[in-house]
């Protein structure tokens, strides 16, 4: 093993044999081990890592949190947010080399706002480093005199969810906007809800908006129930929609959903969450 390129401080706060690897990164004035509820949600048996900036947040003298980079959520400061930037794309190359493996398991990211910026930053400079990105109310970040490849990341399961934040005197930047910049555009999805004769129907309209034809296997997971699983295969330039019936549907009012569409022949998986 080499000696370790990173500076930063983490915390092993799940640290189990399985997979997958998840990272988290906080968000401003936040701590590395904030985001641990959600990295146990996304992956319950995996190993979860809670990573933390070393730019202290400051009240008089002490401090009460960290913080990735300074300035509005999506246009950091170029120089503290390629420091961060060059922190964790070292971070990740540890993680790879303390497996001491010919072919390491690459860990999956999950940012909360500045960490969710973070991590999609490190998507666009490192996709071959990372399995994937999980964005919480993140942003895609605009940094002056930096422009990432964006061709590399096509593939790369990204996970987008909450508000995407802008500054006020900023463009507002839309969800499909940024899927449009992280090859993510050419399947749109659409989900409605509705109580029936005692059962919750869920459909999922799946639409495939390229010449491709696309193949996904869609799961639904609600609380305390066995996941259902339906598929749509060979999809061509058209609208498909698949029905989930949940038999005492009212037990569900007002708890949350999750859809899953992984591509079947492809590496991309699509998330949603939902309320009943």
């Amino acid at each position: 093993m080499s000696r370790p390129l990173s500076q930063l401080l983490y915390a092993r706060i799940q640290d189990v044999a399985a997979s997958p690897r998840v990272i988290t990164l906080h968000g401003y004035q936040g701590h590395g081990d904030d985001p641990t509820n959600l990295g146990r949600a996304a992956a319950p048996d995996g190993r979860i890592i809670g990573l933390q900036s070393y730019k202290g947040v400051y009240v008089g003298r002490h401090i009460v949190g960290y913080t990735w980079y300074v300035g509005p959520i999506d246009r950091p400061s170029p120089v503290f947010f390629g420091d961060a930037l060059a922190e964790i794309e070292r971070f990740l190359w540890d993680e790879l080399d303390r497996q001491g493996i010919e072919q390491p398991e690459r860990p999956l990211l999950l940012g909360v706002e500045q960490g969710a910026v973070m991590a999609i930053g490190a998507a666009l400079a490192a996709p071959d480093l990372i399995s994937g990105v999980i964005s919480v109310d993140g942003a895609l970040p605009i940094v002056p005199g930096w422009e990432p490849p964006l061709a590399p990341l096509a593939g790369l399961p990204v996970l987008l969810l909450g508000d995407l934040a802008t500054t006020s005197d900023a463009p507002v930047l839309r969800r499909d906007d940024l899927a449009r910049q992280l090859g993510l555009d050419d399947v749109q999805v659409e989900i409605t809800t509705q109580l029936k004769n005692g059962s919750l129907i869920v459909e999922q309209h799946l639409a495939n908006l390229s010449d491709r034809p696309l193949s996904f296997q869609c799961l639904l997971f609600a609380p305390d129930r066995r996941r259902e699983t339906r598929q749509v295969i060979n999809l061509g330039r058209d609208r498909h929609t698949l029905k989930f019936e949940l038999i005492n549907g009212e037990e569900l009012i007002g708890q949350k959903l999750w859809l899953r569409a992984e591509e079947i022949g492809g590496s991309r998986v699509l998330n949603y969450t939902l309320t009943a």
